[in-house]
């Protein structure tokens, strides 16, 4: 199943947890196995400053089991989203996002 699949397969449960969450704007979306039957990590953050620090510790995580040998398949992948406009989009590039942040 790919990304696309995924995210259809969890959309109406993320559409009830972002109601629960109204105030959260960011999360992270994280799969750390395209052959796993466990569904994606998937945590909501109120600032895209903290969804990037859980991503990054998630992502060193990963790495650290595949290093140890603990985690032998390695095609995972994950990104952090924004909620907009009653849809969760991809923030594809955070520095440029960042950026254009600070400038207003």
């Amino acid at each position: 199943m790919d990304r696309t699949g995924l995210a259809q397969v969890h959309r109406k449960e993320d559409i009830a947890v972002q109601e629960l969450n109204d105030n959260r704007k960011f999360r992270i979306y994280f799969c750390a196995s395209l052959e796993s039957k466990q569904p994606p990590y998937i945590e909501h953050f109120d600032t895209v400053e903290q969804a990037q620090q859980a991503f990054e510790t998630v992502a060193n995580y990963t790495l650290y089991l595949h290093e140890k040998g603990l985690m032998k398949d390695d095609s995972n992948f994950g990104f952090i989203e924004r909620f907009v406009h009653d849809e969760w989009l991809s923030i594809e590039d955070l520095a440029d996002y960042q950026d254009k942040l600070s400038k207003g």
